[in-house]
């Protein structure tokens, strides 16, 4: 049995490759675009609505509680959430999540 050298491997790996490529290219299908950068969402306004939805949970959670000891934890996430809500763009404030 003979063995392989690593640079006739990769050689013919990428041979393999370039015939593809061009196979590919020769069939005359094209290859789709990636969408505009305006029609995906700014992953900073995405993050500030997850944070937004989390702090809601956790105040929702403080709240169900009804524990006066609490209540310095619930006012410290609320105000979280104001400077959260107060970063988020106005534009995106009213769009859905």
């Amino acid at each position: 049995m003979r063995s392989v050298s690593r640079r006739s491997l990769l050689r013919g790996g990428a041979l393999g490759v370039a015939a593809a490529t061009m196979a590919g290219c020769a069939t005359g299908r094209t290859v789709p675009s990636p969408p505009p950068a305006a029609a995906q969402p700014d992953p900073e306004i995405t993050l500030i609505r997850q944070l937004i939805a989390g702090k809601e949970r956790t105040i929702a959670l403080y709240s169900s509680a009804a524990s006066d000891k609490l209540a310095p934890f619930r006012q410290r996430h609320e105000a979280h959430l104001a400077e959260l809500r107060r970063r988020l763009p106005r534009e995106s404030a009213s769009a859905s999540p």
